[in-house]
């Protein structure tokens, strides 16, 4: 997160108390309001990021306006708009998602292809792979795609691999189409030729047993760092590509297979490829936070999104996820103060003998996390995480460009969403009430 100082963006209180909107917020709102097709615009894409890395990283005890409030409530909805479930505001990131998406699409309505489409996924342990190919086939669900996920560490013989090939048999029996997804693929050397004639030709000869698969979808996910330097010497046309000596010589046959392309997850925060997500991390952290504590949470510190964005976790995603987890539950809360968080960095001895301690990563060890968390908001400055905007305002909202009238009501109106006075008081409030309040 940057490290700079931004002056406060006000919105100025009219006289009967809601808030005026200038022209330059007006342009971001509809920037943001304004949907493509499908996702969100580059442009959109950018203001959102941008605007989560001012919010969250602004000087410490300032208090965000309600339009900072709201245009942070918009940011992290994009992040989920290029696929659902999925939280990115990485342009490259998102392209790559997008050409998976469309070439699956031409896959499945290409009724000639009877060979798999394979791709090989490129990520670090924690990234999120299996969450990630989830979200892929419910995106892809009217087209019949359907997810199963094995994990290739656990392969202690061949013959595991056949419940996994099973169904996928059987959901082709079902009309479905299977994405099967093979994590850790290049844990083992022996893992290579095994899976060299399911690429091919979607057959496996396990045992006894001669597994028909034909028509799928595979993604082998591998996690060695040597990947991307072997898959680039592979490219080179050389006769002899550079293999190193624990890996298994087959693996260039291997990766010629991958006739669908490479999926990445990138890093969170990569400044030698330009790689900066940081952002995603409040995103991840919001998502993480509403299935936790259920839809009736409207806000959480700005101070938990702020540390979260700062540190650096040893597992990615997973690891995000595993600092929310030890946030103790509470039913039907709907704010989460500093004070219910309780979680174990106020000592070094606390942090020390707990699982955080596994996955965040500091040059100044333990010491440093507990001073990165003592620099973030101490105050109760909370940020707005309710669930789906588009449920509080009117069904044409995103229909056509907001007016500065339009702007204000809707402001006010997710302000009070947002507000502890609000209790009780719902989506259908606010859509009852829409039309007579623009009048």
């Amino acid at each position: 997160m940057r490290k700079k100082k931004t002056k406060p963006r006000k919105s100025r209180a009219n006289a009967s108390g809601t808030f005026s909107i200038s022209t330059v917020q007006l342009k971001e709102l509809n920037i943001l309001f304004q949907k493509k097709k499908k996702g969100v615009s580059p442009e959109a894409i950018r203001l959102a990021k941008s605007t989560i890395d001012r919010i969250v990283g602004a000087p410490k005890n300032s208090q965000p306006t309600a339009f900072d409030k709201v245009l942070f409530l918009l940011s992290t909805s994009a992040s989920s708009q290029s696929l659902e479930g999925y939280s990115t505001l990485d342009p490259g990131h998102i392209e790559n998602i997008e050409t998976i998406i469309s070439k699956i699409q031409k896959y499945t309505e290409d009724i000639s292809q009877k060979r798999p489409m394979n791709f090989l996924m490129l990520a670090s342990p924690g990234a999120g792979k299996s969450h990630f190919i989830e979200c892929i086939a419910k995106e892809l669900r009217d087209k019949k795609v359907r997810a199963i996920t094995f994990n290739m560490t656990a392969l202690q013989t061949n013959e595991d691999l056949i419940p996994a090939i099973d169904a996928a048999r059987n959901m082709k029996v079902e009309d479905h189409i299977p994405l099967l997804f093979l994590d850790e693929f290049d844990s083992k050397p022996t893992n290579i030729p095994l899976l060299l004639p399911l690429l091919w030709d979607g057959e496996l000869n396990l045992g006894q047993r001669d597994l028909k698969l034909g028509r799928a979808i595979i993604v082998l996910a591998g996690s060695d760092p040597l990947l991307p330097s072997i898959m680039d010497s592979a490219r080179s046309v050389r006769s002899d590509v550079n293999i190193p000596k624990d890996m298994n010589p087959k693996i260039v046959d291997l990766l010629s297979r991958i006739n669908g392309g490479v999926v990445q997850i990138p890093a969170f925060y990569d400044p030698s490829h330009a790689i900066d997500r940081r952002a995603d991390k409040a995103c991840i952290a919001v998502q993480r936070l509403r299935s936790r504590f259920g839809d009736q949470l409207k806000s959480v510190p700005r101070g938990l999104l702020r540390f979260i964005v700062d540190a650096e976790f040893r597992y990615g995603a997973r690891s995000v996820s595993h600092l929310v987890e030890l946030i103790p539950y509470r039913k039907n809360v709907t704010r989460l103060r500093n004070k219910d968080l309780k979680l174990p960095l106020q000592t070094a001895k606390a942090l020390k003998h707990s699982s955080l301690a596994y996955h965040l990563i500091n040059e100044e060890q333990i010491h440093g996390i507990i001073n990165l968390w003592k620099s973030t908001d101490s105050a109760d400055i909370d940020l707005p995480v309710i669930n789906n905007i588009d449920d509080y305002l009117p069904l044409w909202w995103r229909e056509t460009n907001v007016d500065k009238q339009m702007a204000e009501w809707i402001v006010n109106r997710l302000s009070y969403a947002m507000s502890s006075s609000a209790a009780g008081f719902g989506p259908a409030h606010l859509r009852a009430g829409g039309l007579f309040l623009l009048r």
